[in-house]
C-alpha cells in the first residue's frame, strides 16, 4: 500500500473521503426568506486501501489492486 500513495492536500495518503453534494431550497412565493422546501443531498467517495490477503491467511499474498474506490 505504501508503494502506490494518493496525492493528497497534505502529502502522501493512503485513503481519502470526497464528498459531493447539492443543495436545493425553494422560497414561498412572495416572500423571499420564508422557506418552503430544503433539498440537501450529500455523496461520498471513498477510495481505501484493499489488503493483499485476508486477515488470518498464511499463504503468500497474491497480487491486487492496489486502491478500491466505494461511492
Amino acid at each position: 500500500m505504501r508503494r502506490y500513495p494518493l496525492r493528497g492536500a497534505k502529502g502522501a495518503e493512503l485513503a481519502n473521503i470526497r464528498p459531493n453534494y447539492n443543495l436545493k431550497v425553494a422560497t414561498k412565493p412572495g416572500r423571499a426568506c420564508a422557506v418552503a422546501s430544503i433539498n440537501l443531498h450529500i455523496k461520498f467517495t471513498m477510495t481505501l486501501p484493499r489488503a493483499a490477503r485476508p486477515a488470518g491467511e498464511q499463504n503468500e499474498p497474491q497480487v491486487a489492486p492496489v486502491m478500491e474506490v466505494i461511492h
